[in-house]
């Protein structure tokens, strides 16, 4: 390595975090956007009919994985990242139908879910 020269990167994946040189996240945060958003298309073609009980355990076992992991380095810092993490979960709770017609708060409250901006706030008091 003496003679090698190393050459600079704008963004580096480890463990499964993207990181820019900025630490910024953007890339992450999209990058999980993009497979939470994936996962729900799945979900949706695969179960036909969704209900109070099936979705909370899909979005529990399956999605909160992809959405959180790492969250207590990469949590979202700038206010556009976290509309974009949580805009998922609210498609996601739209799929009921008995729900559909409900805010936004009350999907989740009927659902037994936090919204995902109260889990990475948790996640960061369990982390200090």
């Amino acid at each position: 390595m003496e003679t090698e020269i190393l050459g600079n990167t704008r963004i580096e994946k480890d463990l499964d975090v993207f990181i820019d040189e900025e630490l910024k996240f953007r890339t992450h945060v999209s990058k999980s956007v993009k497979k939470a958003s994936r996962l729900l298309g799945l979900i949706r073609a695969i179960f036909a009919c969704l209900d109070t009980v099936t979705m909370p355990r899909l979005f529990t076992t399956m999605w909160y994985n992809h959405t959180e992991y790492g969250n207590v380095i990469w949590h979202p810092r700038i206010w556009r990242d976290g509309v974009e993490i949580e805009k998922i979960q609210r498609r996601a709770t739209k799929l009921i139908p008995e729900l559909k017609h409900l805010p936004y708060d009350e999907r989740l409250r009927d659902l037994k879910l936090p919204s995902l901006e109260h889990r990475s706030r948790r996640g960061d008091m369990m982390q200090t």
